[in-house]
């Protein structure tokens, strides 16, 4: 069973006009403080997906455990703040983003957090059984997710991967202002992001960094979890194409890159020989792939502001791709 959020007009009114006393408050229009609470405030597609994102953080709290809800209401605090950065300079300008912009931005922030709560994809029509975020906190947040009761085998696969994950990280320990106990302490970055969702399919985008307190260097942690929810398997390279394919996704893939594959300013060949290697292996392994409802993508520096990525429509893929693969239709 799916978490539904209603929203009623009623409802929609009251937050808009009004100032609540929850961490994901609406804005308090009586006193408006910045550019995103007068987008919400005189803006009703920006109000009402504010208040819908608002609803469904509400109803989070009510159903989780007590120890779960600090962590909840330190990351919405958390959300509003960066929200509210991004959107008032959202035209990526040094001046105030014009209102257009930030009522597009705020509509967009709100919807992608509500999925979120709500344990929704970023596309596909979402999972059977009910997904709820799993968070954790130390000088900053742990995103992750599970199924509230896995029932079948693909759901307690995905439980396990990400759960363990989330168990072998080192969450620094912080007092009440944020701040590390101890300034040697450190934690780890995880992010897990339900990218597509259906009952036969599910693909999940993890991206994170172990920190070595030894050397002082982060070790990237970067993956994809694609699994058959029917079968109840983690999917590999060798269940959706046979070796043949893998010449022609390459050259694909390759013909994509550009600037990635082309020497710097110090004309060192050596490193495009190299990204070229990781891109062609990239292209070879499943874990690198990331499924959504019409094209699969490879992120080459899924850290990186404006990342090198290859796409694959669906329309190529289906030609190629083995009889039984999931592909989202």
């Amino acid at each position: 069973m799916k978490l539904v959020v209603a929203v009623t007009t009623a409802a929609l009114g009251l937050l808009a006009a009004t100032a609540l006393t929850s961490p994901a408050a609406a804005a308090d229009c009586a006193s408006v403080k910045n550019i995103t609470d007068h987008a919400i405030c005189v803006n009703p597609e920006v109000a009402k997906a504010d208040t819908a994102m608002t609803a469904a953080f509400d109803a989070l709290i009510k159903q989780s455990a007590p120890a779960d809800q600090k962590v909840f209401e330190d990351s919405q605090k958390a959300w509003h703040d960066d929200r509210d950065t991004d959107c008032d300079y959202a035209d990526a300008s040094d001046k105030p983003a014009k209102p257009a912009a930030v009522a597009k931005c705020v509509i967009g922030e709100s919807n992608e957090r509500l999925r979120y709560l709500t344990g929704q994809p970023d596309e596909g029509p979402g999972a059977t059984s009910a997904i709820v975020p799993v968070m954790r906190e130390g000088q900053g947040f742990i995103w992750s997710f599970h199924f509230v009761d896995p029932k079948t085998p693909a759901e307690t696969l995905l439980n396990t991967k990400l759960d363990g994950e989330v168990a072998a990280l080192h969450i620094g320990k912080t007092g009440a202002d944020g701040i590390y106990l101890d300034t040697n302490d450190y934690t780890d970055n995880f992010d897990a992001e339900l990218k597509y969702a259906s009952p036969t399919f599910m693909s999940v985008a993890v991206v994170g960094a172990h920190f070595s307190p030894t050397d002082k260097k982060d070790t990237p942690v970067v993956y994809n979890l694609n699994i058959d929810i029917q079968a109840g398997k983690l999917l590999t390279f060798a269940d959706a194409f046979s070796d043949d394919a893998l010449p022609q996704l390459q050259t694909k893939c390759m013909a994509q890159l550009g600037d990635f594959l082309k020497p710097g300013s110090d004309g060192d060949k050596a490193i495009v020989v190299e990204d070229t290697k990781t891109a062609k292996t990239a292209v070879s392994d499943l874990s690198w792939w990331s499924f959504g409802a019409k094209q699969a993508t490879i992120v080459m520096d899924p850290g990186d502001e404006d990342p090198y990525t290859c796409h694959f429509d669906y329309a190529m893929l289906r030609k190629i791709i083995k009889p039984g693969f999931p592909l989202p239709k």
